[in-house]
């Protein structure tokens, strides 16, 4: 008698296919003698199980988890989680919905934040179709109906992820979450990894939040000055003038 090897599970008693039953479910892994194929779920955002796995791989740098295969339960519509019929879900809808701690640590703020596409701090009902699991393995849309507003979803987990996808411009990639670059930096590049994005606004400029350029916004006037990385542009003190910039006034940077 044999144990299935890592990776497979075999259910059927009396087996004798040296493959046993099959391969391991995507989003979990199977030791040796597995005999479920959901036996263990895959682990945090920062790992992914596509089918077969043995164990949990890493997240690159750069990218983060998609496609999870968690639990269906407590399953309610768009319309039943939207409170304020606003049309979107905001985090604390979310997160009410959930039944998890208010944490933004947490499990329920990192699973709203992998979905928020377009990280607005909403969910539309594209956005909310997501954790329906209607994205495929490998990343793709797999809705062919257009249905995203009457699908029902789960209050899932970032336990069970399959796949993993670049982060894109204007968003940096940190343990398996994708988070947007932060105020007075810029990242136009795909798959960046740090908070640092591809550095900081230009002198004269400022930068908000999810900026590609780092000449996002003028600073304004000869009132006010921006510094390299200002997130908004500061007045400038009585008595004294600002400098630097074009002749119009428009890009003082001091």
């Amino acid at each position: 008698r044999r144990a299935c090897s890592a990776g497979r599970y075999g259910s059927a008693a009396g087996e004798t296919d040296p493959r046993c039953t099959g391969n391991c479910s995507a989003g979990y892994f199977c030791p040796e003698g597995s005999a479920q194929p959901s036996v263990r779920p895959c682990g945090g955002p920062d790992v992914y199980c596509p089918e077969g796995s043995s164990v949990p791989l890493p997240v690159p740098p750069g990218h983060w988890s998609v496609g999870s295969a968690g639990q269906r339960r407590d399953l309610q519509t768009f319309a039943s989680i939207d409170i304020d019929q606003s049309g979107t879900i905001e985090v604390l809808e979310f997160v009410a919905w959930s039944g998890l701690p208010d944490d933004p640590d947490g499990e329920a703020w990192r699973l709203f934040a992998q979905f928020d596409e377009d990280l607005s701090g909403e969910l539309d009902s594209r956005e909310y179709a997501l954790i329906s699991d209607v994205l495929g393995a490998s990343g793709e849309r797999v809705d062919k109906n257009g249905e995203y507003g009457d699908r029902q979803a789960w209050r899932g987990t970032m336990e069970t992820a399959t796949s993993y996808l670049p982060c894109g411009p204007g968003t940096y990639c940190h343990g398996g979450v994708r988070l947007p670059c932060p105020k007075g930096h810029y990242g136009n590049a795909t798959a960046l990894a740090s908070a640092e994005c591809e550095g900081k606004c230009a002198p004269g400029f400022y930068c908000t939040v999810r900026s590609t350029s780092p000449r996002q916004f003028k600073c304004g006037s000869d009132a006010v000055f921006c510094q390299a990385g200002s997130p908004a542009p500061q007045p400038v003190r009585e008595g004294y003038y600002t400098t630097g910039g074009t002749d119009d006034g428009t890009t003082r940077s001091g």
